[in-house]
């Protein structure tokens, strides 16, 4: 038997996956990672090591643009998923939890919103 060490982009393999489970929250649990991600191992081949690569959360509270209202993003429910689901992740047999740091770089309005005199004809 080989042992295999399967690499994963976190981000990028969750939200495949939840579109292909059509999953209602849009986002999988840890198991339905592990086990979906162990289903690429061919027969001869014997897991070693997952290592799974994600940024934390965003954290910060950002002021909207147009209203000037603000949103923390640590108080959503989002938030607190995310970080179950990565206790869930970094409790599991055979995985590696690395973690980044994801940075807010302020906004961009789309070409419609710049001119206020659009009649937004292009978004239909």
């Amino acid at each position: 038997m080989k042992k295999t060490a399967l690499l994963i982009d976190g981000g990028w393999f969750c939200k495949g996956l939840g579109k292909l489970l059509k999953l209602p929250n849009g986002w999988p649990s840890a198991a339905q990672v592990i086990k979906n991600a162990r289903a690429v191992l061919q027969a001869d081949e014997e897991l070693f090591r997952i290592f799974y690569y994600d940024c934390e959360p965003y954290d910060r509270e950002v002021t909207n643009p147009v209203d000037g209202s603000k949103f923390h993003y640590a108080t959503s429910l989002a938030h607190k998923a995310r970080k179950q689901f990565f206790f869930d992740l970094s409790q599991t047999e055979f995985v590696a939890l690395r973690r980044g740091k994801l940075k807010a770089r302020g906004w961009e309005f789309s070409k419609p919103y710049r001119n206020s005199s659009s009649n937004h004809s292009d978004l239909c």
